[in-house]
C-alpha cells in the first residue's frame, strides 16, 4: 500500500494516517489486535505496524533467546494493558532500554487493540546498560548499543502521549463509522499474528505458544 494518501477515499487509512503522524521522527507505532479490528476496511496494517518492527528491536531478536525475551515481555506488557481501566495507560522500559508509551483502545467495555509508542531513548546510557546486560543474556551481539542513534530522543512525554491518543481516536473514528457491530472477516485475528510474526521474523523459531502467549489464550485454541 503506498503512505500516499489516497484521493479516492474520504478517508485515509489507519496506516496513511499512522506515517502521517510519524514521518521523519523514527517513532514506531504497532497496534496489537485483539478483537479482529483490523480486518475492518481501512484499517488493515501490515506486520510493520503489528509487531515491534524497528531496528533495534529486531537487532533484539537475532537470536532465539533475544527473542524469547521480547517475546515474554511483550505479553507482560499486553496483561497489564488488558486488565488497565479503559482511561488508563502507562509507560515503561523493556530489557533492551527501550521505552515505550502504552494505550490501551476500548469501545465501551470492550478492549479492541492496544496501540505501543515505540523505539524512544529516555536516556541513553541507561539504554545502553539495559543493552549491554540483555545482549549477555541472550547472546546478542553487543554492537545492538549502536542502534540508539537510531532511537528517538529529547522530546517531552507529552509529545509522544498526544501522538498515541490521536491513533486512538482515528482508531475509534474509523471504528464506529463502519459500524460498532460491524460483521468482521472469519479470519481469526490469532491467525493473522501468527502470519505477521513468521513473516517478520521466518529465520527464527516461532511456536504456536509464543503466539497464544502474547494474546493471553491457550494454545490448544490457537492450534
Amino acid at each position: 500500500m503506498s503512505n500516499e494518501i489516497s484521493a479516492n477515499n474520504e478517508f485515509m487509512s489507519l496506516k496513511e494516517f499512522i506515517h502521517l503522524l510519524t514521518y521523519g521522527t523514527r517513532l514506531h507505532v504497532c497496534v496489537h489486535d485483539v478483537s479482529n479490528l483490523l480486518s475492518i476496511d481501512l484499517m488493515e496494517l501490515d506486520y510493520h505496524n503489528t509487531i515491534h518492527y524497528e531496528d533495534a528491536c529486531n537487532f533484539a531478536k537475532t537470536t532465539k533467546k533475544g527473542l524469547s525475551l521480547c517475546l515474554r515481555c511483550k505479553a507482560l506488557a499486553n496483561r497489564k494493558a488488558a486488565s488497565a481501566a479503559p482511561t488508563d495507560s502507562f509507560w515503561g522500559i523493556c530489557p533492551w532500554g527501550v521505552t515505550e508509551y502504552v494505550l490501551p483502545v476500548f469501545y465501551e467495555s470492550e478492549l479492541l487493540c492496544i496501540i505501543y509508542l515505540g523505539n524512544i531513548c529516555a536516556d541513553s546510557k541507561i539504554t545502553a546498560q539495559c543493552m549491554k546486560k540483555a545482549a549477555r543474556f541472550t547472546g546478542v551481539d553487543e554492537s545492538i548499543t549502536t542502534m540508539i542513534p537510531s532511537m528517538v530522543s529529547g522530546a517531552d512525554k507529552s509529545y509522544f502521549e498526544n501522538i498515541a491518543y490521536a491513533i486512538k481516536s482515528y482508531i475509534l473514528m474509523l471504528y464506529q463509522l463502519s459500524g460498532a457491530h460491524v460483521e468482521r472477516s472469519n479470519y481469526h485475528w490469532i491467525v493473522r499474528a501468527f502470519l505477521d510474526y513468521a513473516n517478520a521474523f521466518y529465520n527464527k523459531e516461532i511456536t504456536v505458544s509464543d503466539i497464544a502467549n502474547l494474546y493471553g489464550i491457550n494454545k490448544k485454541y490457537a492450534g
